[in-house]
């Protein structure tokens, strides 16, 4: 593959990215746990897929010819945009996330300590049935 065509392949991801985290930061007053979960999983595997597809375009590039080593001056300028307003996008969407997150972990604390609770107010575990003294 040519180096114009990695570069194409990675700003389409770096375009995708962009989009997810856009999509992210509108609905992220209103994801609950499992959509927040989920969003995270996808940013992760597009992070994974930008550095991979990174990685081959490093490698294209080093063992391209003098010629065909000519950097696509449009795309590289596409990615340098929009990774500047992914940086500034991150800045404000991962502390809200982090807070939402932080939220989740504490009311499942919260969970987990009432069961163990609850757990203390069991009956006794041979069934049977106890008589009541009214002779007090």
């Amino acid at each position: 593959m040519t180096v114009k065509k990695k570069f194409e392949a990675s700003t389409k991801l770096y375009r995708e990215l962009k989009t997810t985290m856009d999509c992210l930061e509108e609905q992220l007053s209103s994801l609950d746990l499992a959509q927040t979960l989920l969003a995270v999983e996808n940013l992760h595997r597009l992070h994974h897929q930008i550095e991979t597809t990174d990685l081959e375009l490093l490698q294209t590039i080093d063992t391209a010819g003098d010629k065909k080593r000519t950097m696509p001056v449009g795309l590289l300028e596409e990615q340098r945009a929009i990774l500047a307003e992914l940086v500034a996008q991150n800045k404000r969407v991962l502390p809200k996330l982090q807070t939402r997150l932080t939220g989740y972990r504490t009311e499942l604390l919260q969970i987990k300590n009432g069961i163990s609770t609850m757990q203390g107010y069991q009956t006794p575990a041979d069934g049977l049935g106890r008589h009541i003294d009214t002779t007090n």
